[in-house]
């Protein structure tokens, strides 16, 4: 959910889905509200630079400035 908002994304259209846990894949702590606290930053931080990268590959194609391909909601 932080990276979907740091892209500015269409919450009609975010799915959000709860990872299974599974003693195979180590201590995945999910008993808590950790993940967030640890992890708010850097969920931002990989958002905003996927935001920037959908947004150069659009102005690529398009043949604009990256800040011309920015996203708006449509319906």
């Amino acid at each position: 959910m932080v990276a979907a908002d740091e892209m500015e994304a269409d919450w009609a259209r975010v799915k959000i889905q709860q990872a299974i846990g599974d003693k195979k894949y180590g201590d995945q702590n999910t008993d808590g509200s950790n993940s967030i606290k640890s992890f708010w930053q850097p969920m931002r931080e990989a958002g905003a630079s996927a935001r920037m990268m959908l947004e150069s590959a659009a102005a690529s194609k398009w043949g604009c400035r990256r800040r011309s391909a920015t996203p708006r909601i449509t319906k």
